[in-house]
């Protein structure tokens, strides 16, 4: 009987550790290019971001291309800040770091040029999953948030 108790406690002890082990991280893959376009096609900007260049984004963001697996940045010719970024990078951190060193750049830039394009900036939507990062710039951030949101968890 002991000996049976023991092997009972044995085997609770390993399943207990075979569950501690398990990536308990359930965010479901995800499409890059599919997340952008939900965005944009959901989402009101002032002026349609076009697909930008992948070296010019990347020179924008400062971020270097061995830091991210895939990537679009959507961005406007530069009367307006409205900008989307997605972004699948192992170092998720990194990434949402030099998203936010990007808008204060930015807002230091229109503070002198353009003002009032600045709340947009104050409000820049910022979304992390997994190994992704979402950025959105728009003045209807709070749509933006919830389409953001839907494309994860949806």
């Amino acid at each position: 009987m002991k000996r049976l108790l023991t092997i009972g406690m044995i085997l609770t002890f390993m399943a207990g550790m075979l569950c501690a082990c398990t990536n308990t991280d359930t965010t479901k893959e995800i499409q890059v290019e599919d997340v952008c376009t939900e965005i944009l096609s959901k989402v009101k900007f002032d002026e349609e971001p076009q697909l930008a260049d992948e070296s010019v984004a990347l020179a924008l963001y400062n971020i270097d291309q061995n830091d991210v697996e895939e990537f679009r940045v959507y961005m406007t010719s530069g009367a307006y800040v409205d900008e989307v970024s997605v972004w699948k990078s192992s170092n998720r951190q990194a990434v949402t770091d030099k998203i936010w060193a990007r808008i204060a750049e930015q807002k230091d830039s229109y503070l002198d040029y353009k003002a009032e394009e600045v709340p947009k900036l104050d409000q820049a939507v910022i979304y992390e999953s997994g190994d992704y990062v979402v950025c959105c710039i728009t003045s209807d951030a709070e749509n933006a948030k919830q389409v953001i949101e839907s494309c994860f968890n949806g």
